[in-house]
């Protein structure tokens, strides 16, 4: 009987959780999503510098940054109402279109992270989203 009260008293006293602040800023994640402008330019400077992007040494350097775009790309897609694909208009290699995107951007944000460029990317594409 306890236990029911206290269930009681919890669920009344809860609030929802809200998706956005007050701004409509929202937690972005993490992980390489929180690696700074600066970091992923210089990354992506010495990316260039052994080969390029699909390199051996590149794909060493911008793996992580890969997996990053392909789970938010995945998960966007999910989530976005009447959305099969927000990154259908970069055609072949997405992936490595949006950290060539994301890298030049950072070039001129260098208080951003990753995160927020590949927010930036997806603002740009999403009037050439492909439709359910």
């Amino acid at each position: 009987m306890r236990w029911i009260f206290l269930l009681m008293v919890m669920a009344a006293t809860s609030q929802s959780a809200l998706a956005a602040d007050e701004q409509g800023m929202f937690m972005t994640g993490g992980g390489m999503g929180s690696v700074s402008c600066p970091e992923l330019v210089d990354g992506m400077a010495l990316v260039r510098q052994r080969g390029g992007i699909k390199s051996p040494q590149g794909v060493q350097v911008t793996n992580e940054f890969k997996q990053y775009v392909r789970g938010f790309r995945t998960g966007y897609n999910m989530a976005a109402p009447k959305v099969s694909d927000a990154f259908a208009s970069l055609g072949d290699d997405v992936v490595a279109k949006s950290i060539v995107f994301i890298d030049n951007w950072c070039t001129k944000h260098p208080e951003a992270t990753f995160d927020l460029g590949l927010l930036e990317l997806v603002k740009t594409l999403k009037d050439n989203a492909k439709s359910n």
